[in-house]
């Protein structure tokens, strides 16, 4: 078999190595990668891509982004955060735009470098501050509640129905949780569980890829580049399984984690998973850094075939930025397309997402197919 489930019923490491933090009872899925029939990202089946629904969102001088760096899509709302500009903007399904969430300063109800954000059960914004370590909170009208100093470093974060949080924390981390990846604490940030720590010889410094939960259906996903495994959580963030991605031969060996930018070459040869992972009963769909290179892939689970190829706009599924209840969402840049129209290739768009692109708007994409 090209894909093998283990179930172990005593202790399982959960993409720990030995001395770490043990999880009972978890199962763990093994994917091996380059050993399931190959097709490009373009041969999936016309039937897998049954509808698509194209959000223009409408220019605003004070909504301007470059690219996204994290999109959620929550009870018919938009929001997003710029990779570059530092802007956290929300807007309707038409596109439109609702307003802005807090500004750049150093005032309480402001930021300074937005790494991540998520939305509670009650509709209230929580946005973590990477460069001042702190944590805000913003109300449905994005009327400002709350600022709290964390007490730990933190990449990533993930509200839970419970009122606590999962968090991924920094690998740089000296503070509270050092060394420790993923932990749950409660709603005042108090550690109520380590999930995992970090790889001993980890190097903080270099950065192949930026990373972020996934909440999808009833369960919320965790991977982070350099660590060939996806995690999913319940809603309360309880720990149901891990995925593990064999790569073979192109596996990330332990020595080569430590001052990466001194062995580079190494990676020409290397593969890992970056971004983020969706996965479903019957798909897993992601990116990976292979051999430097940035690629998309989905993997149909019900037949052992990979799909993978370079990411592209206008392939099968585009420019994956993330999920929602609706499906995939992807994105479609002014500047992709005009790229397009430059080299003579044709694009098959329904006239008015043409024209917003050729009016330099951004245009999504929601695929309502496979998840």
């Amino acid at each position: 078999m090209r894909i093998l489930i283990v179930c172990f019923l005593g202790i399982v490491l959960c993409g720990c190595k030995e001395g770490e933090v043990q999880i009972t009872n978890v199962q763990t899925e093994y994917i091996d990668f380059f050993s399931l029939l190959q097709k490009d990202i373009d041969d999936i089946p016309d039937s897998c891509i049954s509808q698509v629904r194209y959000i223009r969102i409408a220019p605003d001088s004070n909504l301007l982004f470059g690219e996204i760096h994290k999109i959620e899509i929550v009870d018919d709302k938009i929001y997003l955060i710029d990779r570059y500009e530092r802007m956290f903007g929300v807007f309707d399904m038409s596109g439109n735009g609702l307003g802005r969430v807090g500004d750049v300063g150093r005032a309480p109800e402001e930021y300074l470098n937005i790494t991540d954000f998520g939305i509670d059960r009650h509709g209230n914004i929580h946005l973590i501050d990477g460069r001042l370590d702190k944590k805000n909170v913003y109300d449905s009208h994005f009327n400002f509640i709350a600022s709290e100093k964390l007490p730990f470093e933190v990449d990533v974060l993930q509200c839970l129905d419970d009122g606590g949080f999962l968090l991924g924390l920094s690998s740089w981390n000296k503070d509270l949780n050092a060394g420790d990846k993923i932990i749950k604490v409660d709603s005042a940030l108090n550690p109520l569980k380590t999930f995992c720590e970090y790889e001993k010889d980890i190097d903080p410094n270099y950065w192949i890829s930026f990373y972020h939960f996934l909440h999808y259906g009833d369960c919320i996903i965790y991977n982070r580049f350099l660590d060939n495994r996806v995690y999913l959580f319940s809603e309360n963030g309880e720990l149901l399984k891990n995925i593990y991605f064999d790569f073979g031969k192109k596996n990330v060996p332990g020595g080569a984690l430590k001052q990466i930018e001194q062995k580079e070459e190494m990676f020409d040869r290397l593969c890992c998973l970056q971004n983020f992972t969706i996965v479903n009963e019957n798909y897993l769909l992601g990116y990976v850094w292979d051999e430097r290179s940035d690629k998309i892939f989905l993997i149909d689970r019900t037949k052992n075939i990979l799909y993978l190829g370079k990411p592209d706009p206008f392939n099968k599924l585009g420019h994956v930025i993330g999920i929602c209840a609706e499906g995939i969402i992807s994105c479609i840049y002014p500047g992709e397309y005009l790229e397009y129209k430059e080299q003579g290739k044709d694009v098959h768009l329904p006239m008015e997402v043409v024209q917003h692109l050729n009016n330099e708007g951004v245009v999504l994409c929601l695929y309502s197919c496979l998840f």
